[in-house]
């Protein structure tokens, strides 16, 4: 009889532990299932970055070619202000001799 109890409660030692080892499995399982979903997300924040990034790379393009587009008509308007000073120097010294010749021309 003492084989039987003994046999018994190997039985159901071996129970306990495939219950426990099942429940462990479960467990498992779960927090595999957890990990994907969590995976699954920081794949799609991922993506989402990604799409900012080319979306601010491409602003960032469209602003530098701007930048260059106001900077050639900030040169072009320095060149027309050098014209325009030029010329005024140039109308200043005409005038200049103009009230030169009036002088001369009302002591003569």
């Amino acid at each position: 009889m003492c084989s039987d109890t003994k046999f018994l409660t190997l039985s159901h030692e071996a129970q306990d532990a495939l219950r426990k080892t099942s429940q462990e499995t479960e467990g498992i399982a779960r927090l595999s299932q957890e990990n994907t979903e969590i995976l699954s997300e920081i794949v799609r924040a991922l993506k989402n970055i990604a799409d900012k990034i080319v979306s601010t790379a491409s602003v960032a393009e469209e602003n530098a070619a701007a930048s260059e587009e106001v900077s050639a008509s900030v040169e072009e308007q320095n060149a027309s202000l050098q014209e325009i000073n030029n010329a005024s120097i140039s109308l200043r010294k005409i005038a200049e001799a103009l009230k030169e010749l009036t002088r001369k021309f009302k002591t003569s």
